[in-house]
């Protein structure tokens, strides 16, 4: 797969783990706990945007849109995610992952900023400043064949929250990026969810 493929192309579960009741699913073998929906992600972003993409609960996603998990490599696999994506005017987008993470939040965070993980970028994103109400935040730009992504990860806990905007310029994508994280980090904490608690 590609930097820019989605990192959610082939939702397969772990042969070994048990299957869990979902909310959205009805059922996602192999996922830990449901991620809760987060409304607030919406109301953050720009006029316009529509949700085009709600992919449910299953752990078998990368961190941060747009990272690539082929070729296979070591590293951390999360134990539950989701995924979000919308589309806005003139060819912007947005894509919200999280993932949780069994105890291992803070490694996972680290993996995605230096980009060693089990799923990593093309290249190693230039970082940018974001400040985000969580334990860890991290934001850089790349480039993809549709032109400067804007990708962030905050961290709550063991959960962390990943998000892509495509079709900005800088300044635009990462304060769209520092509040699609804002809202989701307080999104789960409002939601009670267990591991997001930091």
């Amino acid at each position: 797969a590609s930097p820019t493929a989605s990192p959610t192309a082939s939702p397969t579960a772990s042969p070994t783990a048990s299957p869990t009741t979902s909310s959205t699913t009805g059922g996602a073998p192999g996922v830990a706990y449901d991620v809760p929906d987060l409304p607030g992600v919406a109301a953050v972003l720009p006029a316009g945007y529509e949700q085009v993409l709600d992919l449910g609960q299953y752990a078998n996603v990368s961190a941060v849109d747009g990272q690539a998990c082929d070729p296979p490599r070591p590293g951390l696999v999360p134990v539950a995610g989701r995924s979000w994506s919308w589309a806005g005017p003139g060819g912007t987008s947005a894509t919200l992952v999280v993932t949780g993470w069994d105890g291992r939040g803070a490694d996972a965070f680290t993996e995605v900023v230096d980009d060693t993980g089990r799923c990593r970028f093309g290249a190693q994103p230039e970082t940018v400043p974001v400040v985000v109400d969580a334990d860890d935040s991290w934001a850089g730009t790349w480039i993809d064949p549709t032109g400067l992504v804007v990708s962030g990860a905050a961290r709550a806990g063991d959960v962390l929250v990943g998000v892509s905007v495509r079709g900005h310029d800088l300044d635009p994508g990462r304060r769209q990026v520092e509040a699609v994280l804002g809202a989701a980090v307080a999104g789960l904490r409002a939601a009670d969810l267990p591991a997001a608690d930091g």
